[in-house]
């Protein structure tokens, strides 16, 4: 009876121990539910109705999302030093003048295909055929055979002769002219690595979303909410498991990339390097933007050291370039009324039609704040010698459109080049920035010298002879340099790891903690 007992007590306890076990068990999937929510990085955008990995997206925006999915063929770090990504190694051929980039030999793009060295090959070179403005003639113009490449022309491999396929993971490159930044230009998301399959004929846009061969993948795209989320694609990695990118405002974001209004309970990170230069750019189809004495006008009357405050992490800067590029010209503050209303009456005597200046100017701002500088101050600089203005905020990076009334606009310049050329060149020839540039032989013919100098001295030179040019003509009007800046709630991370992107943030580079509240 005893030993009934007993075998009744052991079926008991391991029924109890079964029912404890399946708890257990359930709270275990609960936690690790939990544990997939949690190790969700949430980033709001602050941007509206443009897509998240559109080419007119915000330039940190797209390549912060861009540089998680396609990866980079290299990395540059804090040093200016380069870094291998994608490829396995990049090397130059002193004596053939050839370099030579090598594919690490184990990629795949999230659709499954294997990626080899013609898809390197049409990712550098797909820009070129594209009839849409973009960044690869500035970037990439200076291969060889690109002269017989017209936008629009059907891609095919082998159609550019300073761009061959050497193997299955190996091409080489020959330039027109040396160039010691080369190497550095390919340091951008733009170029890296794309199946051709998954963008439509301009060689720009994606059919349905960014295909590539980075660390994460898109695992869901919300068209309706413009919200993307990313899934690290090798999870031994020590990396944010989900990444949600949203353009419409979250409730409780962990990092706020771009925005106009700091909100409570978040810090201000910014990041290592100049990331862009906040700039007034004229437009040239417009009478007083093409006309050199409103531009100096202009640059005369504005006082950049009033239009921010003493905590302001913008400095003022009359440079299209960065203080940290080589070959700047040395100006100074250059503010003053006299001068300014001195070329407010030859401009006068040069405008058939004085109602350009008896108007007020409707002048579109993108993508700039008044938490970066006073546009109020600006209006009552200008009105100082006569001009009205005012200001509104604008969807459009660039005037695609015929602005003829629209002399000038505010936006904001990537700045984190190493190539000075770079950054000179996208006010000229083709570039996307059209028509805010002069179409000046002068200006080309300086470009083209720089280009073609063979040492780092007489290339330095050159430059300066470039800014020296650039700014005693008033091309553009360089305002504030600025890096990017994040906001973070700061209990959710223990660091945001090395972020040395300029315009990117590398968000697969943070250590975060616990769940959003």
């Amino acid at each position: 009876m005893k030993i009934k007992f007993v075998f009744i007590g052991i079926f008991i306890l391991l029924i109890i121990g079964a029912i404890q076990m399946n708890k257990n068990l359930s709270q275990q999937q609960e936690f690790s539910k939990n544990l997939v929510r949690d190790s969700t990085l949430r980033i709001e955008c602050g941007m509206s109705g443009t897509s998240l990995f559109s080419n007119s997206a915000p330039v940190n925006v797209l390549e912060s999302f861009l540089t998680l999915v396609l990866g980079q063929l290299i990395y540059i770090n804090e040093d200016f030093n380069l870094n291998p990504g994608l490829l396995e190694s990049y090397n130059y051929d002193t004596d053939k003048d050839i370099y030579y980039l090598s594919l690490k030999k184990d990629l795949n793009f999230h659709n499954g295909r294997k990626v080899n060295s013609k898809d390197l090959e049409y990712s550098i070179l797909r820009g070129f055929f594209s009839k849409k403005k973009n960044w690869w003639p500035s970037f990439l113009g200076n291969i060889a055979g690109l002269e017989k490449i017209k936008p629009g022309m059907t891609y095919k491999s082998g159609l550019v002769s300073g761009l061959k396929i050497v193997d299955d993971f190996t091409i080489s490159i020959s330039l027109k002219n040396p160039n010691p930044s080369f190497l550095h230009s390919l340091a951008r998301s733009y170029f890296s690595l794309v199946p051709k399959e998954e963008l439509k004929a301009d060689h720009l846009t994606w059919k349905k979303y960014p295909v590539g061969s980075g660390e994460y993948k898109v695992e869901t795209y919300n068209k309706s909410k413009n919200q993307v989320v990313l899934k690290l694609v090798n999870k031994y990695h020590k990396k944010p498991n989900l990444i949600l990118f949203s353009g419409t405002k979250l409730k409780s974001p962990d990092v706020i990339l771009s925005g106009d209004v700091v909100r409570a309970g978040y810090q201000p990170e910014s990041l290592l390097r100049s990331s862009k230069i906040i700039t007034l750019f004229f437009n040239y189809k417009s009478p007083l933007g093409r006309n050199e004495n409103f531009r100096k006008a202009i640059d005369f009357t504005i006082k950049r050291v009033d239009l921010i405050s003493s905590e302001s992490p913008l400095k003022p800067t009359f440079h299209i370039v960065p203080r940290h590029i080589w070959g700047r010209k040395r100006v100074n503050e250059s503010s003053s009324l006299v001068e300014a209303r001195k070329y407010i009456e030859q401009l006068k005597s040069d405008l058939k039609e004085h109602r350009y200046l008896n108007q007020t100017l409707i002048v579109p701002v993108y993508k700039v704040s008044e938490n970066e500088f006073n546009l109020k101050k600006l209006i009552n600089q200008l009105s100082s010698i006569g001009i009205r203005v005012r200001f509104y905020e604008s969807t459009k990076k660039t005037n695609e459109e015929d602005f003829s009334e629209i002399p000038f606009r505010i936006s904001s310049l990537g700045a984190d080049v190493v190539d000075p050329l770079v950054q000179y060149s996208l006010f000229s020839g083709s570039s996307f920035l059209y028509p805010q540039y002069p179409d000046d032989s002068q200006y080309k013919t300086l470009l083209e010298k720089a280009a073609k100098a063979k040492s780092i001295d007489t290339r330095s030179i050159s430059v300066r002879e470039i800014s020296e040019y650039f700014y005693n003509h008033r091309i553009a009007l360089p305002l504030f340099e600025s890096s990017t800046r994040v906001y973070i709630k700061p209990h959710r991370f223990t660091s945001l790891g090395q972020q040395d992107g300029g315009t990117t943030f590398y968000a697969d580079r943070v250590q975060f903690q616990g769940e959003s509240q």
